[in-house]
């Protein structure tokens, strides 16, 4: 009994201590962080870009390249899908979320070794991981075929080269933070403006010389207000400058008719102001508040040393991400917070160390304080809610599949069906929904008399438990009630009718 049971402890043994070391503590949170990215993306439905996306990408993979252009016109994302696609014979669906898991996996890591680089501390890297593990808006995007994951795995990896170059400066890590950027840009544009401004904002915080410190946040705040212009024109309008100022001259004639009564002259101080108000609601809500209150508790004791460097990068990240996301809302009026979520993981270092500094205080301490507990509480209940309530693990997706598996066998004229739901489509092998018939099922009460529904072979109606009277309204138009319906456990529809009667029903 003792000389068996011998290696057995001490194989046990080696084992704790390997599964406790920085490596084993690494490897276990990436295989839950891509454990939870896997099971999102088995049950959450293709979201309406991804559409685009695997729509390019499967067209490129079968060689038809330029149908894929017209498919999509930023062909990165796509023609890297469908050549994963070809090489590996996957679908190009199966492609895009293996490819975006792969994407946010080397994310998650390479953000981990960003904190271990800066603290080389083992409870820093659960600390950080539990924040990754637990961010609202990542979880948001594991289940979405988006550009987003490749933008951010670039970007993460251009974070690592500023820490290493913070620690020992280099010509290789400042080539390495260019390189990175300027891939992530193939992903998202913007990624060039973050190349520009982090070195410039760093300069200008590491200078003796006043003349070039100005000079450096002079260029940080105009260089993207002059080149924002024709960087959207290119991405959004073909090119047509005109187009995207015509959009924000649309929105100063409609303000200067609500200030007439008042000031009329005072429109585009209103404009900037909304602009600047638009712009901290948005980064606060993407960097989120738990990264926001864990680096504000540990900022006070940041005066020196690896922690003062994460929230140095914090700091310049943050102030890029703000020019960036006030330009945004200057021609778009539009912020999500997934465009903010690498300012958060800049942020979400420098929040590892509190979060470890206040565990460690909350462990000594036999009666914490009534502010420790309290931000304790608080903390763990946003970290709970980012986890629940980011992760999509309860999507009712089957009456989606079963509707499009109907279409996909019944429908004999393609381009003859009228729907407002691109998912059910897309599962069918179908051509797109109705952009306008999606928009005024949306917002509209009634659809009654919007179109001649007898001169589809089908129409495919989506319609949520409270739209209910569309149904009676189609149906009275059509003379006939739906040919099939299916439903969830939500009580959301979808109903297919019968509209053109040349062709048989199966």
């Amino acid at each position: 009994m003792t000389v068996t049971a011998g290696p057995i402890a001490v194989r046990r043994s080696e084992w704790k201590t390997v599964l406790s070391s920085a490596a084993g503590l690494t490897i276990i949170l990436a295989i839950v962080h891509a454990a939870l990215s896997i099971a999102v993306n088995a049950i959450v439905l293709i979201n309406d870009d991804g559409i685009l996306y695997v729509t390019a990408a499967r067209l490129a993979a079968g060689g038809h390249l330029g149908e894929a252009w017209e498919a999509f016109k930023w062909p990165a994302y796509p023609l890297l899908i469908g050549g994963f696609s070809a090489i590996t014979g996957l679908d190009a669906l199966v492609a895009a979320k293996a490819l975006n898991t792969l994407a946010s996996v080397a994310t998650f890591l390479i953000l981990l070794r960003v904190t271990w680089e800066l603290g080389k501390e083992r409870r820093l890297i659960v600390c950080c991981g539990m924040l990754l593990l637990t961010h609202l808006w990542w979880n948001d995007l594991r289940g979405l075929v988006v550009r987003d994951h490749l933008f951010l795995m670039f970007m993460s990896a251009g974070i690592l080269f500023q820490v290493r170059d913070l620690a020992v400066p280099s010509t290789a890590y400042k080539l390495g933070f260019v390189l990175t950027g300027l891939l992530a840009a193939a992903f998202r544009i913007e990624a060039l403006a973050f190349v520009v401004l982090v070195p410039l904002l760093r300069l200008s915080s590491e200078t003796k010389d006043k003349r070039i410190r100005y000079a450096a946040i002079a260029i940080a705040c105009l260089a993207p207000v002059i080149a924002a212009p024709f960087g959207m024109a290119f991405w959004n309008a073909s090119g047509r400058l005109a187009t995207v100022m015509s959009i924000v001259d649309h929105r100063f004639d409609a303000l200067r008719e609500i200030l007439a009564p008042w000031s009329v002259n005072r429109w585009f101080a209103a404009y900037v102001s909304i602009v600047l108000g638009l712009t901290v609601y948005g980064l606060v809500k993407a960097v989120g508040a738990v990264p926001i209150l864990l680096g504000a508790y540990y900022g006070r004791q940041a005066k020196v040393g690896t922690a003062w460097r994460a929230y140095q990068l914090a700091i310049w990240y943050g102030v890029a991400g703000a020019i960036i996301a006030a330009i945004e809302l200057f021609f778009t009026m539009d912020y999500a917070p997934r465009y903010g979520l690498l300012i958060s993981f800049a942020v979400t270092i420098p929040a590892a160390f509190g979060l470890a500094s206040h565990y460690e205080q909350c462990r000594r301490a036999r009666r914490p304080d009534l502010f420790t507990r309290t931000l304790a509480a608080l903390v763990i209940i946003l970290m709970g809610y980012g986890l629940v309530g980011g992760v999509h693990l309860r999507e009712r997706q089957a009456f989606v599949h079963e509707a499009a598996q109907w279409l996909s066998a019944n429908v004999h004229k393609p381009n003859q069906v009228l729907s407002n739901n691109n998912q059910v489509m897309f599962y069918a092998g179908l051509p797109r929904a109705n952009s306008d018939f999606l928009l005024n099922s949306a917002l509209l009460p009634s659809v009654a008399g919007l179109y001649d529904w007898k001169r589809y072979e089908y129409v495919v109606l989506h319609v949520r438990e409270d739209r209910r009277n569309f149904i009676d309204e189609i149906s009275r138009e059509l003379g006939s009630k739906p040919v099939v319906s299916f439903e969830n456990s939500r009580g959301d529809r979808i109903e297919i009718f019968r509209g053109v009667t040349d062709a048989p029903i199966s």
